[in-house]
């Protein structure tokens, strides 16, 4: 998801007036949200692998038809970049997401999606050595965790199912992990319209998952209107339309109001799940969720990365 590219790459502005820049943060938050409740949805029709074609497909034709609109160049001359980016922040993602939920609740994932910001601030210091490690960052981290071994209820014991499916989840903030810097040292630079960038990067995107989609065509139920509604929602709002929104907030509000929708999200994320899936927050997890988002607020209490 683009909100991470916020804590390396986003350019800091000005907040202004919330009135300008709150209603579209608030529909980014519920769309991200929701995004876990429509996948559940969508996988009692599809397998994961077409479950993510048909996400990004829809995004990729939402974004054209803005950059379209907006009369934008698609930066072709990049696209070697992009196919790298479109690995790490979509097609790999939209599949791991799917088929972790294949395991595990949609507010699990919702919450362990959470934990994004902190996955990143790991790699950036183990493996890409971007920055000096604070004090905060470290007691951060290790709150973090703590919280997702809370989410689990480690004392419980953790089926294997459950593993594969946290574990699937947590695979996929690694890819967003390493994106961020690539993202900031090599595409930043360029200088090119994000829409553009993004309308591109996801039209690849579904182009590398097509191959494997088409050895899972095979639906798990028939196609009903809800089935259509939902992959609308998930590929035209949570693949597409999101991104321009996200993009705006940052603009007129800056990279770290922008990157607060991460604790936002795992809320909607529950109260869907909850409430329309029937799903069982337990207290453990509520409580697990807390302490990972404490933890990426105590992560950047000092500027986290430069």
């Amino acid at each position: 998801m683009a909100k991470y590219f916020y804590f390396t790459a986003g350019a800091m502005t000005l907040p202004t007036s919330s009135k300008v820049w709150l209603p579209s943060y608030l529909i980014v938050a519920v769309i991200w949200g929701l995004s876990f409740y429509f996948v559940e949805v969508l996988l009692t029709a599809f397998h994961p692998t077409l479950l993510a074609f048909v996400r990004l497909t829809i995004g990729a034709l939402v974004l054209l038809v803005i950059n379209r609109a907006m009369k934008l160049k698609l930066p072709f001359k990049i696209w070697k970049k992009l196919f790298f980016m479109a690995i790490l922040m979509n097609s790999m993602p939209g599949f791991l997401f799917a088929f972790a939920q294949d395991y595990i609740s949609s507010i699990l994932a919702g919450i362990i999606n959470a934990s994004t910001p902190l996955v990143t601030l790991l790699l950036l210091m183990l493996v890409f050595r971007d920055q000096k490690v604070t004090r905060f960052q470290i007691i951060g981290l290790l709150t973090g965790f703590i919280g997702v071994l809370v989410v689990l209820g480690i004392w419980t014991g953790v089926a294997s199912g459950q593993l594969i499916g946290v574990l699937a989840v947590l695979a996929a903030t690694v890819g967003y992990g390493f994106s961020l810097p690539y993202y900031k040292r090599n595409i930043v630079p360029l200088n090119y319209s994000p829409t553009s960038l993004m309308a591109l990067q996801i039209t690849i995107s579904a182009l590398q998952i097509a191959p494997f989609a088409m050895f899972n065509l095979e639906l798990r139920s028939a196609i009903s209107p809800q089935i259509i509604f939902v992959s609308l929602m998930l590929g035209g709002f949570g693949s597409g339309l999101a991104y321009v929104l996200h993009y705006r907030v940052t603009a007129k509000a800056g990279a770290a109001i922008a990157s607060t929708v991460t604790y936002v999200t795992p809320i909607v994320a529950a109260v869907a799940g909850v409430t329309l899936l029937k799903e069982v927050l337990h207290w453990y997890e509520f409580a697990g969720a807390t302490i990972v988002v404490l933890g990426v607020v105590i992560s950047q209490r000092q500027k986290a990365v430069s």
